[in-house]
């Protein structure tokens, strides 16, 4: 069964003090929402089934970037169902997966550290 889609709550957990936002942009946008789709269907072994989004639209940057602009999305990687050990392995392995589910017009990275490792996926600017 594919996971839950669960969007960032605000538990105050970072600085920014606010959860994952979800915008009418992305809704209207069939191939931004294609990366929560592609996730899902992909993703690996996850604690509780629930896949959780851990970015959406932000404005804290000085330059735009893809999440400024509705065409990206972070997913956490806190969530995986496995020990510490495998965390690295697994990561990658959703994230190729995920590359080769979503194709050229899209970038899949992985970036961040400790508890805000993450996979990052967006469209490529110009596609």
């Amino acid at each position: 069964m594919a996971p839950r889609v669960i969007f960032k709550a605000d538990w105050g957990h970072n600085n920014s003090r606010r959860g994952a936002i979800l915008t009418l942009e992305h809704l209207r946008n069939p191939r931004v929402m294609r990366i929560l789709e592609a996730a899902a269907e992909t993703a690996p072994k996850l604690i509780d089934n629930e896949m959780l989004v851990s970015e959406g639209w932000r404005d804290i940057r000085d330059t735009p970037d893809a999440h400024e602009r509705h065409e990206a999305f972070d997913l956490s990687l806190n969530q995986l169902a496995c020990h510490e050990g495998q965390r690295k392995y697994d990561a990658q392995n959703w994230a190729n997966c995920l590359r080769a589910k979503l194709g050229d017009d899209y970038t899949v990275l992985i970036h961040g550290t400790g508890t805000n490792l993450h996979i990052h996926a967006q469209i490529k600017k110009g596609r």
